[in-house]
């Protein structure tokens, strides 16, 4: 049985170098812009040129997020961060936007797709539609049941990727607006403000509770079930994390994917993830009864290990009775339940009676020093652990360098040599080599020294070889054949704004296709259509496939798409079907409308979330006919059993929950004001 990936996740260099110690096979991580978690670190493009050097050179992959929804006026800011990125490329980009698919597709060939779990994929059909699109991998939706997975996994080829630890969304991926509604920062757009983890008052009641926010997932009991099943990658989430919680839960799942038959292996692993900084634990949707019990609404959203309740701040320092082992170096959250604010500090100065000290043990009197001021009842949080410090690892890293291919022809008589950024250019020298007496020079040989010592900045990543005749040559004089052929060929490589002429092509390709003016008419809405709702279980497929042939039979042609998975549920129907497409199926740009009219869309309505300047931008450059949702948009929508109470949260805004019969999920709305109306006069970020 082949082991599946272990993905980390990393929002810097430290957190990667983490990751790889603790046994991942991979890391994904983000760049400063266009990712779900702007909040992180993140990369700039010299670093992440070091950590592909880093991985290249200790045999793991590294996936860059390019997973949000992005305005017409942002592609071509996004068109030139793929530019760049393609100089030195990741294994694999993870996107959410199907315009950036369509970006990709028409003009970045060359690179991998991956399919974010906010693409909202979770059955066979969506999968199928993904590899229509040239995707490689989908990352499938957290609340997937295993059952469910079990049998996608016998209906697809494509790889599949879950999620095995860290937080959990109470939402469907990408069909969060809660974060939009109530801050005007989009979840979508990598900016989400957990309202999820707030408490909410219900009617009725006289105490406030967390009625959205879940347990946190450990999968550590599924991960030989899953294996066993052919999943091809399991994926750890916390780019927002430190190294001590990237090393540990890597760790503790190498350990379990390497010796799953071993009680020691087992043990520590449960040890680690016990000791890493979650919320409370679950094994979160995988299975059908837990969906009734994941909202975990007596505690406090805020993710780590609780180590007190603040007594008093004096002197710049929180007094408070620790409830666990707390470390100089450690990192900590406190945060104040009544108007939810919250800071975050390293433990660099500690006391205990009166006396500095180095660490305290469970039950001690302590004062945290150099804190933020907070109030009496302030909950304190251990969220980081000291003794992971990567922060030296990673300064003595190499610079990352550009990746090059070499083509090499090689007889006894000549050498030809071809650099890959001078396709125009051969460098070829006369040779006189004597024919082999024993062992022949091999493609092997050369391969493998023309691939070392690379002048800066490159580094040579393939070297493909056609060797000609049985001749000797010794190894110095191979040496001396690199020596000569890097002098020759270094005078002849252009300036760096002159190199890449294929990501410059490519950039040119896409800015000159955005010169075109188009324009978007309006259309009506589609009367008496039949609906393929956002979410269909993978149980449910052949249920909807029927009902909508008995539809067509019975003359309808108008379709309304939600999601992906429509266009594989209407591959065999009638040709004369017009089929509309509407949110959560996002159409935030026109490249993504584009997408949308390849695959037969006659009209669509532009994502909720835009504001009023973006779509009238998106509308001016697309020829797709577009018409009006005017159905409610539920801020929320989730498989976990929500209470139908009405709630209200600080502000006043009230919200109800309804349970849709359709897609059997639970759909938060606002009870006093339109959400579409409110985010076309907002500018979201």
């Amino acid at each position: 049985m082949k082991k599946p990936e272990l993905l980390s996740p990393a929002g810097s260099l430290e957190t990667a170098l983490a990751a790889f110690d603790g046994g991942a096979d991979a890391v994904y991580c983000g760049l400063a812009k266009f990712n779900a978690r702007e909040r992180a670190v993140n990369f700039s493009f010299p670093e992440l040129r070091t950590l592909l050097e880093k991985a290249k050179s200790c045999d793991k992959k590294v996936y860059i997020t390019f997973n949000t929804l992005l305005k017409s006026c942002e592609l071509g800011e996004a068109a030139a961060f793929l530019a760049e990125l393609a100089k030195t490329p990741p294994d694999a980009l993870i996107v959410q936007d199907p315009g950036v698919i369509e970006l990709v597709n028409n003009y970045f060939p060359y690179f991998t797709l991956h399919a974010s779990t906010q693409m909202g994929i979770h059955n066979s059909c969506g999968i199928e539609t993904m590899g229509k699109l040239n995707v490689k991998r989908v990352i499938l939706e957290r609340q997937i049941t295993l059952d469910e997975l079990k049998l996608i996994r016998k209906r697809t080829p494509l790889e599949l990727e879950v999620f095995i630890n860290g937080s959990l969304c109470c939402s469907l991926s990408g069909r969060c607006l809660l974060s939009s509604f109530l801050a005007g920062t989009s979840g979508n757009r990598g900016r989400c403000k957990q309202p999820c983890r707030r408490c909410y008052a219900a009617s009725g009641k006289s105490k406030q509770d967390y009625f959205l926010s879940p347990f946190d997932l450990d999968g550590s009991s599924l991960v030989n079930e899953l294996a066993a099943m052919g999943i091809d990658s399991f994926k750890i989430e916390g780019r927002l994390r430190g190294s001590d919680y990237i090393f540990k839960t890597a760790r503790a799942y190498r350990l379990i994917i390497d010796h799953p038959d071993d009680p020691e292996a087992i043990s520590e692993a449960e040890t680690l993830l016990k000791s890493s900084s979650m919320r409370d634990r679950s094994t979160g949707f995988f299975f059908l009864k837990n969906h009734s019990s994941i909202i975990n609404s007596a505690s406090s959203g805020v993710f780590g290990i609780e180590a007190g309740t603040v007594e008093k701040f004096r002197n710049g320092m929180l007094q408070l009775k620790s409830g666990i082992r707390l470390h100089l170096g450690d990192r900590l959250r406190v945060t104040n339940p009544k108007n939810r604010s919250d800071a975050t500090f390293s433990l660099t100065a500690l006391e205990e009676h009166g006396k500095k000290v180095i660490k305290c043990r469970p039950g001690a009197q302590i004062m945290l020093g150099k804190a933020p001021d907070f109030p009496a009842g302030s909950k304190v949080y251990k969220i980081g652990e000291n003794g992971f410090d990567y922060r030296s690892a990673a300064e003595k890293l190499r610079p990352g360098r550009f990746p090059a291919t070499l083509e090499i022809t090689a007889s006894a008589d000549l050498w030809q040599v071809k650099f890959s950024h001078l396709p125009e250019y051969v460098w070829q020298k006369e040779v006189s080599f004597a024919p082999a007496l024993k062992r022949p020079l091999s493609a092997e040989d050369i391969r493998e020294v023309f691939a070392s010592a690379p002048p800066e900045p490159w580094r040579i990543d393939e070297v493909k070889v056609v060797c000609s005749g049985d001749f000797f040559v010794p190894n110095s004089q191979l040496k001396e054949l690199r020596r000569e052929f890097w002098s020759s060929i270094k005078p002849q490589i252009p300036p760096y704004d002159k190199l890449f002429v294929r990501e410059r092509k490519s950039l040119q390709n896409f800015l000159e296709s955005e010169e075109k003016s188009l324009c978007s008419q309006e259309t009506g809405m589609p009367q008496d259509a039949f609906v393929i709702p956002a979410f269909i279980s993978e149980f449910k497929l052949d249920a909807t496939s029927e009902k909508l042939s008995r539809f067509f039979a019975s003359g309808g042609r108008n379709v309304i798409v939600e999601a992906f998975h429509a266009f594989a549920l209407l591959k065999n129907a009638p040709q004369d079907v017009k089929i509309y497409a509407r949110f959560p199926l996002p159409v935030t740009n026109h490249q993504a409308a584009e997408l949308l009219k390849s695959l037969g869309v006659a009209a669509f309505a532009p994502a909720p979330e835009l504001d009023k300047e973006a779509v009238d931008e998106l509308f001016s450059r697309t020829a797709l006919p577009h018409f009006e949702d005017k159905n409610a948009v539920p801020l929320l929508v989730t498989r976990a059993k929500l209470d139908t109470l009405e709630r209200t949260d600080g502000s006043g805004n009230r919200f109800t929950v309804r349970k849709s019969p359709i897609e059997e999920t639970y759909q938060l709305f606002a009870v006093d004001s339109d959400p579409v109306g409110k985010f076309r006069n907002e500018t979201l970020l």
